[in-house]
């Protein structure tokens, strides 16, 4: 159903140029790009921690435990809205299956605005790897077009492509 939405058969007979048929699926794809960045930026994928600190009143003990249980056994963090990171799981999934099979030349114009997105809610999300599987296939896809080509050489490259680059540099290091 996916793949026949991106990229809709449209019948011979109609006599449609390629030209538009090309311009009507990168728009189809834009609008799907644009929705899966905004419900990255809605979902709400704050956790908690299934233990408690025995000292209420040492909120020093209380941050070092915090980050030994986040550290040391991920399994104890429980989400605050389940049903987001439900959400969250399949989006995921579904990225990683739909994104590399359709209109990879497309996804050009989604390399810094994606990443960028992908940054800002791993940096605010840490433990959530989603993220990080997210990233994985952003960077796949900005090889294949060949969207860093030129970063190491004098060549002029455009402005987000070393912004975003910077930034994948940054949260690797």
């Amino acid at each position: 159903m996916w793949r026949n939405l991106l990229n809709p058969p449209i019948p011979s007979d109609l006599n449609f140029p390629e030209q538009s048929k090309t311009d009507l699926c990168q728009l189809i794809y834009n609008e799907f790009m644009s929705a899966i960045v905004k419900l990255l930026q809605k979902l709400q994928l704050q956790y908690t921690t299934t233990k408690t600190t025995s000292s209420e009143n040492d909120e020093a003990n209380a941050q070092q435990q915090q980050q030994n249980i986040e550290a040391d056994a991920p399994e104890l963090l429980k989400p605050s809205f389940p049903k987001d990171f439900e959400l969250f799981l399949n989006l995921v999934e579904f990225c990683k299956l739909i994104l590399p099979k359709m209109h990879v030349n497309f996804f050009d114009k989604w390399v810094y605005m994606f990443g960028r997105e992908l940054i800002i809610r791993s940096n605010q999300f840490a433990l959530v790897s989603g993220f990080y599987k997210l990233l994985a296939v952003t960077f796949k896809l900005a090889e294949k077009i060949n969207y860093f080509k030129g970063l190491e050489s004098t060549q002029p490259v455009r402005y987000h492509n070393h912004v975003i680059f910077t930034l994948l540099t940054k949260l690797i290091n």
